[in-house]
């Protein structure tokens, strides 16, 4: 066999293998995985936010005004904490996701 020859075959052996193996990898992940291949092939619900203010009242928050594509896949207490603190009378946000309820205090 020719050094060109043999080359060819690694080259076209090593990008099959690339070719099965990224698509087996990313099928073996966590859904939905960002930038994943299967990251729309599961409906979650959209994630629901609310501002507690001192005495204890959550106020829910309308997400569809401040988010454009509430991604499943996005943890979401933290952007929102940084977005809905700026509220003078916001004490906490409770966010719940995929993840769960959780509560953000505003500092």
């Amino acid at each position: 066999m020719t050094p060109q020859r043999r080359l060819a075959m690694g080259l076209v052996v090593t990008l099959a293998a690339v070719q099965v193996g990224v698509p087996l990898r990313a099928l073996l992940d966590d859904r939905p995985a960002r930038f994943g291949w299967h990251m729309y092939s599961t409906l979650n619900p959209a994630p629901e936010a609310g501002v507690e203010d001192e005495s204890g009242t959550v106020t829910p928050v309308d997400l569809g005004s401040l988010i454009a594509d509430p991604r499943a896949e996005i943890r979401w207490s933290e952007p929102l904490a940084e977005l809905l603190c700026r509220d003078e009378s916001a004490v906490a946000i409770v966010v719940t996701d995929r993840e769960g309820t959780s509560r953000v205090p505003c500092t």
